[in-house]
């Protein structure tokens, strides 16, 4: 049995969520977005604490590694709050709730509270930017399916241009009960690597102008 558990068998509670902690949490967000009652407070509830220790830690939203899955998380998270009406930066708000409710016992978050509140909320805006248009393109797509399956093409689109991770559009299939086109997906994401990569290759082979030859190429 983990803490959580533990806790919830001490405390009475038939669910980790219902423990004194989560539901604290649970509270702040409802308090904050309304909709009472709403599952997806506690998705909120559970990811404003990973994240938060995630960056205190040192993690960083990125593209890649550790931080990519950071930005997974956070954009999970936040695509919950729109589906409760949320159309700017509130996760943010959160660490106030949790640094209070769990400094005794990790400092760290206390102290670096400040800088938390400030990288999730950068993070929040720069996907509400896009999360509309990506919401809609992917609605469309939905609409004008003759099955079930959301193609692979699609699902790369809003992950190359609106930073709509594969499992974020996965989580909106499954509310829909649709499947998502794995295998096309992965297609699509290897053909960008090979042109990537060519790419690469066929810069790294021009010969390097120097001198006064590089001047003539800049016009000066």
């Amino acid at each position: 049995m983990g803490l959580e558990r533990i806790a919830a068998v001490m405390q009475g509670v038939n669910s980790n969520y219902d423990t004194d902690f989560f539901k604290s949490l649970i509270d702040a967000s409802e308090s904050l977005l309304s909709n009472g009652g709403n599952v997806s407070h506690k998705v909120i509830a559970d990811h404003i604490r990973s994240t938060s220790f995630l960056i205190a830690d040192g993690v960083m939203p990125e593209n890649e590694g550790r931080g990519y899955v950071l930005r997974r998380i956070l954009r999970r998270a936040i695509r919950h709050g729109y589906k409760m009406g949320a159309t700017k930066p509130f996760l943010n708000s959160l660490v106030s709730t949790l640094a209070s409710l769990m400094s005794d016992a990790y400092p760290v978050l206390k102290e670096k509270e400040e800088f938390i509140t400030t990288t999730i909320f950068n993070e929040e805006l720069k996907f509400f930017e896009t999360l509309e248009k990506g919401i809609q393109i992917l609605e469309d797509a939905i609409n004008n399916m003759d099955d079930k399956i959301i193609p692979g093409d699609v699902i790369f689109k809003l992950h190359d241009t609106f930073g709509f991770p594969f499992d974020l559009t996965a989580d909106i299939a499954r509310e829909k009960d649709l499947l998502v086109d794995l295998d096309g997906f992965n297609e699509c994401m290897a053909k960008q690597k090979q042109a990537s990569k060519a790419a690469s290759s066929f810069t790294s082979k021009l010969p390097a102008a120097s001198g006064s030859k590089r001047n003539s190429i800049l016009g000066i």
